[in-house]
């Protein structure tokens, strides 16, 4: 059933957009000036108007929350008699994963294919490893800061686009080039770059076989899989620009290189209307591998050499006072990439103050806002009308002071109260101490923020037999499971002869070990 909607005035902005006919939008948006609502009302009045059926649209955001939110706001729109299911509303990462399971043939993957996480990918990776002959590069003790080096260079490469048959090139290339040098010194200096560098792209190759040959799937796959299949085959690629009328991308400040090509190779320009809306002073994501210039520089895309892209920008903000407002306009006014506009509010008499201050520490800081909302209660203001946001990092600390100063409050989370950390940490408990064969559970404990076991320490757990020193890969073979392997609790209670677990490590998982003794005895 259709909840009511709260009726709100469009601004001019807003209306330019949602009833624009041009093919190719770019958004500018500045902080709370209704982009979900100019998105979510832009593909209602689409559908309700017949331009295009419901499964002719696909709207790509950022999180899932995200993604939920829009699905709400649409279906709330639409007239009754349309299936607002069939609107296709994904994360990149689950827009990805639907062309994976729809080509998993193609793609030499089974329909049983499982995305893996970081604890698998370096279990794999260290597999390659123990059997791989580096020419250049010398692993040192710390295996696992190479591991987790190694993959994220792996990362880096797919959200580039570069296969592993392009890294190769790319090496051949190299010597082509520098055997021209004049310069012996800088010849034997790019030389041994090569020969590191002929080192990582076999690693590579062998991480993507061995994870290809078990079913296996990363979760850079989910952009990189795609684009090479379309890459190599036409007729799918032409399948997914035939289907979609109407494109729209939330948050295209924080897109990188790889989502932006995909989205470029499913967009057809003789037949699709595409919609990108973000904010480049928003882009923060940098070190993710965000690329900014992906909404700077969108009208030079290729895709759009002989189409003309419209601008349009959202300035006001409906979220701030005054204060506020100009506050954000005189610090990001001094970036350099981005595009010249000028903020307002959509309520000018709205009290905003904006304050400035420096703790010590987090905890002090919370205490700080603990004393103020007892300030801002002694002056007539009641509970309901003060709210505190904060990442979810932070919440012990805030909670913590609002306890210490008696100050009642309500715990908001947008998974409800089943996945609040202290609920899952209990509930991971009482599942482990009923099957301590509970890998999931137990890892997520070892993981939670009491115990703070890293992913290279719980790697180390389930790989005791790594040795360090000179013959740090002894010759064993792959990496096999069998019925006599010890499961990782009897790894996590066996913690202190592990020499290579970290002395801070072994004194949680001596934390631990004894916590669970306790509960186990009872």
């Amino acid at each position: 059933m259709n909840q009511k909607i709260k009726k709100i005035t469009r601004t001019k902005q807003q209306k330019s957009i949602i009833s624009s006919t041009d093919k190719i939008k770019r958004i500018i948006a500045c902080p709370g000036s209704g982009k979900t609502y100019v998105l979510a009302h832009s593909i209602a009045e689409i559908i309700n108007n017949g331009f295009c059926q419901p499964q002719e649209i696909l709207a790509i955001t950022f999180t899932k929350n995200a993604a939920e939110n829009m699905v709400r706001r649409v279906r709330e729109l639409l007239n009754k008699d349309i299936d607002y299911n069939a609107i296709n509303i994904f994360t990149f990462n689950s827009f990805g994963n639907m062309i994976i399971s729809e080509n998993n043939f193609e793609m030499g993957l089974g329909s049983d294919y499982r995305l893996i996480n970081i604890s698998k990918a370096w279990q794999i990776l260290y597999s390659v490893l123990k059997q791989a002959e580096l020419k250049s590069i010398k692993v040192k003790k710390d295996t696992g800061k190479f591991l987790n080096d190694v993959l994220l260079y792996i990362q880096d490469l797919k959200n580039n686009l570069i296969s592993v048959k392009d890294l190769k090139t790319y090496t051949g290339k190299r010597l082509d080039i520098f055997e021209n040098f004049a310069s012996r010194a800088l010849i034997n200096q790019e030389l041994e770059i090569m020969q590191y560098q002929e080192d990582l792209a076999m690693l590579y190759e062998e991480y993507e076989n061995n994870k290809n040959s078990s079913n296996l799937i990363d979760y850079n796959d989910h952009i990189f899989k795609p684009y090479q299949l379309f890459l190599s085959n036409s007729d799918i690629c032409s399948k997914y620009k035939k289907r979609y009328k109407y494109i729209f991308i939330d948050e295209f400040q924080d897109t990188d290189a790889a989502q932006a090509y995909l989205i470029a190779m499913i967009y057809d320009p003789g037949s699709c209307n595409i919609t990108v809306v973000g904010d480049d002073d928003q882009g923060i994501y940098s070190f993710r591998g965000a690329c900014i210039e992906n909404i700077l520089n969108f009208h030079k895309w290729d895709c759009f050499s002989e189409l003309k892209v419209k601008d349009f920008l959202l300035t006001t903000n409906f979220r701030s006072g005054s204060n506020i407002v100009n506050a954000l306009q005189s610090v990001i006014s001094g970036n350099k990439k981005r595009f010249p506009k000028s903020f307002g509010t959509g309520d000018s008499g709205k009290n905003s103050a904006v304050f400035f201050s420096y703790y010590n520490t987090k905890f002090d800081e919370a205490l700080s806002i603990a004393d103020n909302i007892n300030h801002l209660l002694s002056s007539g203001f009641k509970l309901k009308d003060i709210a505190v946001i904060s990442r979810r990092k932070n919440f012990k600390n805030i909670t913590a002071a609002l306890d210490k100063k008696g100050i009642r409050y309500e715990l908001i989370s947008r998974r409800g109260f089943f996945f609040e950390p202290e609920i899952l940490f209990i509930i991971s408990w009482l599942i482990l101490l009923y099957d301590i064969f509970n890998e999931q559970h137990l890892i997520y404990l070892l993981q939670s923020e009491k115990y703070k076991i890293s992913d290279r320490d719980i790697f180390f757990l389930k790989n005791k037999n790594i040795a360090s020193g000179p013959d740090i890969f002894p010759d064993t073979g792959p990496i096999k499971c069998s019925s006599t392997e010890k499961h990782l609790i009897d790894e996590v209670l066996d913690y202190k002869n592990n020499s290579f677990l970290s002395k801070s490590c072994c004194l949680r998982l001596k934390e631990f070990a004894e916590e669970f003794n306790f509960y186990m005895s009872q």
